[in-house]
């Protein structure tokens, strides 16, 4: 699937003005052992009455905001229900996440940092590709950059590099093998990513088959080719063209399929 004019897009939120705001807390500080009830108490006491709430997936707290004097104020706050905060942004100041490729293997990817001109590059990681179920470096490299907007091309010497956005692969717990969640937060039982079993990887009987345990198909619930992963991936490319909560990427997906088979039947109403 691709999408169109997600630089475009990614401008205009820039130019917007945007009231929500996220907190990162430090180590040893999870927001999620905090009751709802008191997190919105804690909350309300230090920004007064805010929009909305949302604990991530990923541990931070997002805050949507009614107001650019609720923001900043929510900007500076240090502590949420004795939980102590170790940064907090604007939502769209966490920077971008481009990939270039044609990077040799035996490039310094330290070194390499230092000349990379196009972007202010706070960060660069070698990807892995998985090579006949092996996961091995390939010549694709992933920056992060300081800048909010990616930018079209980077410089590496006298060598020009285009710059694609970064869709994270989707997230998939190692619990329950369903997609959208980590083992941290899950609900449901333990089960077998290879056969779907209720057991732990790797434990299963000489009798088991591969089996998915999302779609039932006769392979492990990683394969690349599997329909529910092909799904999790499309709402992963929403989520980052859009910038959207997981939530609401996989509504727009559902939102977006219905359009599209309505208008491929021509007695749909």
């Amino acid at each position: 699937m691709k999408l169109r004019g997600n630089r475009a897009v990614r401008r205009k939120m820039c130019q917007e003005d945007d009231l929500r705001v996220l907190v990162k807390f430090k180590e040893g500080s999870d927001i999620n052992d905090v009751g709802l009830c008191a997190l919105t108490y804690g909350l309300k006491k230090a920004l007064g009455d805010i929009e909305m709430a949302k604990i991530l997936r990923d541990g931070r707290l997002l805050i949507k905001c009614k107001n650019i004097g609720q923001r900043d104020k929510a900007l500076k706050i240090q502590s949420v229900c004795k939980k102590e905060v170790g940064e907090v942004r604007k939502f769209g100041e966490w920077g971008t996440k481009g990939v270039i490729s044609g990077i040799p293997l035996g490039e310094k990817l330290v070194e390499l940092r230092k000349v990379i001109k196009g972007g202010t590059v706070v960060s660069v990681k070698r990807l892995q590709a998985n090579r006949n179920g092996e996961k091995l470096d390939s010549t694709s490299v992933l920056l992060g950059f300081k800048e909010q907007v990616l930018p079209e091309r980077v410089m590496i010497g006298y060598m020009s590099f285009y710059v694609r956005e970064y869709v994270p692969p989707p997230i998939r717990c190692n619990k329950c093998q369903r997609y959208g969640h980590i083992a941290k937060v899950c609900k449901g039982k333990q089960r077998c990513g290879k056969c779907g079993g209720e057991h732990e990887y790797g434990k299963c009987s000489d009798r088991d088959e591969r089996k998915c345990r999302n779609c039932g198909g006769d392979h492990t619930a990683a394969y690349g080719g599997c329909p529910v992963r092909k799904r999790a991936v499309e709402v992963q490319q929403i989520r980052t063209a859009r910038n959207l909560s997981y939530a609401e990427a996989v509504k727009s997906v559902e939102r977006d399929r219905k359009e599209g088979g309505a208008k491929g039947n021509p007695n749909a109403r």
